[in-house]
């Protein structure tokens, strides 16, 4: 009955509990022909008896690895001995239940091995697809390919179209690059050595990026490479990040040279002038001391004097802005006011150089809060670059209000910008010219755009249709803060 079943399922097997109990833990049949008076059911008797239920006899289902799987049992309503028939019955039933049980298991366990592979495979893919890598798989035998989702993403690969082939696979690289990649994949099958290349992918559109590949072969029973499975990796952004930064030594490197060079041209004028002092000294020469002569050295001194701190100033200008410390002191004054200024500073320069004086156009409300001498520092630039480039034709500055901001523009007629020059001009160390035919470190535009940018402006140049450049910065004539002195980080 239901209720019986229910009652003895789960109970503890031993040598005296009932005869299933008792089966299972002899692994042999037990047949108790009276339950009232056997001693191996004295503990339960009393269960079954309500149940009507006199005799039993139980056989245990044994798998053939000889583990017990369970029992099979007959009751009887009255006591009695099994007869020929019930234990064929009973071993018929038990075989019959072992092989049910035995496949049961087996089945049971092939499902559980296939969850945990799938559950195995699940992770791995969501790792490799969460870490950016894609897996591929190449049968040597059959030509097979097999892409991940990833790798074909990486690649531009349409899935829908794709044909599961080494020759599509190879047409994607780079053709500079596919001859190493096959001949890579041959030594690793002939030296039976892990694969690792790096190569180019070209996809859809012309893009190109960079893989990293690593891989394996699998070796068959007869000692042939089979099949060769790997990942593979975007290192795009790698090999970009090892440009840029071969690029700062190369700039770096170039920097040095320069400054070097520059450091050393003032300083070896001065060593000239004072060996030929300390001749005309040492020979008496009575012109040695004339006021000319002295008014000369004194001239020459300062120059040099005065191009060695703009040389010191500009490096530590970078230090600063490199460091986020450039300091900003704010004040009123009309930018107008200022050029003009600067200019005619410059007036002498412009006329030794064998320019014409610079023509100043200031228009009226020029006026706004901005550090007066960092912006004295670009307007000289720009202005001492004209002088450098402008192949003494005309230089003219316009001054001009735009409402909230004010314009300044400088323009020469000199060689003009290369349209793929335009950006990097501003960038450290680079120049409008080849480094041996102007002086320089290369610094003066790229401060000259971290103080404009730090006053919240912009600095930019574009070509002159009649010829030359025009170099044209804005400024908003009031800040946003209300503190006259700030540290600003530009970089």
């Amino acid at each position: 009955p239901a209720e019986y079943n229910a009652i003895v399922h789960g109970m503890e097997i031993g040598n005296d509990r009932g005869s299933c109990g008792t089966a299972a833990y002899l692994s042999q049949t037990v047949i108790a022909a009276d339950i009232a008076t056997d001693p191996r059911w004295a503990a339960f008797k009393d269960i079954a008896l309500n149940f009507g239920l006199a005799s039993c006899w139980s056989s245990p289902i044994i798998s053939s690895e000889n583990k017990v799987l369970g029992t099979f049992a007959l009751y009887r309503p009255q006591p009695g001995e099994p007869t020929g028939n019930d234990r064929k019955l009973v071993e018929v039933a038990t075989r019959t239940a072992a092989i049910i049980l035995e496949r049961h298991e087996a089945n049971e366990k092939r499902r559980a091995a296939e969850i945990a592979l799938r559950t195995s495979q699940e992770r791995l893919a969501l790792s490799l697809t969460s870490g950016g890598i894609g897996f591929w798989e190449w049968n040597a035998k059959t030509g097979y390919v097999f892409l991940s989702e990833t790798l074909m993403d990486d690649w531009g690969i349409d899935p829908e179209k794709y044909q599961n082939t080494l020759p599509e696979c190879l047409e994607r690289i780079h053709p500079e690059d596919r001859d190493s990649v096959w001949k890579e994949i041959n030594n690793s099958a002939l030296a039976r050595v892990n694969y690792d290349v790096e190569y180019r992918v070209i996809r859809p559109g012309g893009a190109t990026i960079w893989i990293n590949a690593k891989g394996k072969f699998l070796i068959d029973d007869a000692g042939a490479a089979e099949r060769l499975s790997g990942v593979t990796i975007n290192i795009t952004e790698r090999k970009r990040a090892e440009e840029e930064l071969r690029s700062a030594v190369r700039a770096r490197d170039q920097f040095l040279s320069i400054a070097s060079h520059e450091l050393k041209t003032p300083l070896t004028s001065l060593r000239l002038q004072a060996q030929l002092h300390k001749r005309a000294i040492a020979k008496k020469d009575p012109t040695a001391y004339s006021a000319p002569r002295v008014d000369s050295i004194v001239e020459q001194t300062e120059k040099q004097v005065n191009r060695l701190t703009r040389l010191v100033d500009d490096m530590l200008d970078v230090s600063r802005i490199r460091s986020g410390q450039l300091t900003l002191e704010r004040e009123p004054f009309a930018l107008g006011t200022l050029t003009e200024e600067i200019a005619g500073r410059l007036k002498n320069q412009f006329l030794a150089a064998g320019y014409p004086e610079p023509q100043i156009h200031s228009g009226p409300a020029t006026e706004g809060s901005w550090d007066r001498l960092r912006i004295e520092q670009v307007i000289t630039n720009l202005l001492t670059n004209a002088i450098r480039y402008g192949k003494k034709n005309p230089v003219s500055v316009k001054v001009e209000s735009l409402g909230a901001a004010v314009r300044l523009s400088v323009e020469d007629g000199g060689i003009g910008i290369a349209p793929e020059a335009r950006e990097k001009i501003f960038d450290r160390f680079e120049r409008a010219v080849d480094a041996n035919e102007v002086s320089g470190l290369g610094l003066g535009l790229f401060i000259s755009k971290q103080i404009v940018s730090a006053h919240g402006g912009k600095i930019w140049v574009e070509n002159r249709d009649e010829g030359g450049s025009r170099f044209v910065l804005e400024l908003p004539k009031e800040k946003l803060s209300t503190d006259t002195e700030e540290v600003v980080n530009v970089l």
